[in-house]
């Protein structure tokens, strides 16, 4: 599931949300960066059950620089729980 592209925001921020990377948007904190996943459903709607195993829908924000920034990120799984 990509994350959600808000309006004014550019183009790639819809695969890319630069929340790790940019102090502004870091700053705005978890919540902020939550709610570019809000719509993903942790099940696919579309899958079918089979033995008792349900596929699942993985997020992803793909920002490159990412792993620049291994204490933000985890510190961000961290809150997340």
């Amino acid at each position: 599931c990509r994350p959600k592209r808000f309006h004014g925001e550019p183009r790639f921020f819809g695969k890319e949300v630069h929340f790790f990377n940019k102090d502004h948007r870091y700053k705005k904190g978890t919540q902020f960066y939550a709610k570019r996943f809000q719509h993903c459903n942790l099940t696919d709607p579309h899958a079918t059950q089979l033995a008792g195993t349900v596929r699942t829908q993985y997020a992803m924000d793909a920002s490159p620089s990412t792993f620049l920034f291994p204490d933000r990120v985890r510190k961000t799984y961290e809150l997340a729980g």
